[in-house]
């Protein structure tokens, strides 16, 4: 098995199709399509991508060993709470705090 076949696995895994899965990780969709059809390498910024917006294990995914995800926080998420980890993860910093801020006094 190879690199697009292991990323169609996570597709797969993670109930995502192609639009969905260039959404989460940004990484652009075109750019994705050639990892997954044309067989063409991940490059570094994009392994990075893959591995802090989904946790993907990138022993796994570029050697097949080992788990698919690096932990398991993530698979025991429902997609809602992922979509906000996500979502979270791609705000400015200033924004970060913002929400924080908003989200404990919303929670008090």
């Amino acid at each position: 098995m190879n690199t697009s076949e292991r990323l169609k696995q996570v597709m797969e895994a993670k109930s995502f199709n192609l639009k969905t899965f260039s959404e989460q990780t940004d990484i652009p969709y075109r750019t994705l399509q050639n990892y997954i059809l044309s067989g063409r390498e991940p490059s570094a910024e994009a392994l990075m991508k893959l591995h802090t917006q989904l946790s993907i294990n990138l022993n796994w995914l570029l050697s097949g060993e080992g788990k698919m995800f690096h932990d398991t926080l993530n698979t025991e998420l429902t997609e809602k709470e992922q979509d906000l980890i996500n979502r979270y993860r791609k705000m400015s910093s200033d924004t970060q705090i913002a929400f924080d801020v908003t989200f404990k006094n919303l929670t008090k």
